[in-house]
């Protein structure tokens, strides 16, 4: 059975795997546009070094973070809840930026693939989109579920969101206790 704690872990890792594949294929389309830019005098693909950026740091932090959690400690303060979601908002609008301004010219990629596979920018920047998309909502569903699961289980408990993913799910950590109109009733009587 697949348990929170594991189902983290696969979310960190396919966004990894993603990751590196879509920072792969962002560079193959930088260096393909690159090697044709005497060509285009003035133009550049900006977006598509912003999606090479975004995804080659977002590799990192993935690498960096299992690391963390498979030989380090699953306790560390450095894979905390809240430094986790502000680092992973962070790349989401950062993944947002650079994917949906890559878009822009997602009909010339299109145009550019119809020429035949000669070129191959056409089809390098259709695969750097589409990986680059799926990688953005890796990240949003990773992030929704770290935030459904801390809220829906431990509400709004502050020590909560100092604790590492790992402590909270397997139990590290103790649930607030939610006290009943007769236990606050009986506790101010006293």
């Amino acid at each position: 059975m697949l348990t929170a704690d594991r189902i983290h872990f696969l979310l960190y890792a396919a966004g990894c795997l993603w990751s590196l594949i879509t920072w792969c294929v962002s560079a193959g389309l930088v260096a393909k546009w690159n090697s044709y830019d005497g060509t285009r005098p003035g133009f550049s693909l900006g977006s598509a070094n912003a999606v090479l950026a975004w995804s080659f740091l977002l590799w990192i932090y993935y690498v960096v973070a299992l690391v963390i959690v498979m030989f380090v400690s699953p306790s560390n303060i450095l894979v905390c809840i809240i430094i986790d979601v502000c680092v992973l908002f962070f790349f989401l609008i950062f993944g947002f930026a650079s994917v949906g301004s890559l878009s822009n010219v997602a009909k010339g990629f299109r145009i550019l693939s119809s020429y035949g596979p000669s070129s191959g920018i056409g089809s390098l920047g259709q695969a750097t989109l589409a990986l680059g998309w799926i990688l953005v909502f890796i990240v949003l569903g990773t992030l929704i579920y770290e935030l459904y699961y801390v809220i829906r289980n431990h509400g709004r408990d502050t020590a909560a969101w100092r604790q590492s993913f790992h402590d909270l799910s397997t139990g590290s950590m103790p649930r607030p206790e939610k006290r009943s109109s007769h236990t606050a009733a009986t506790t101010t009587a006293v």
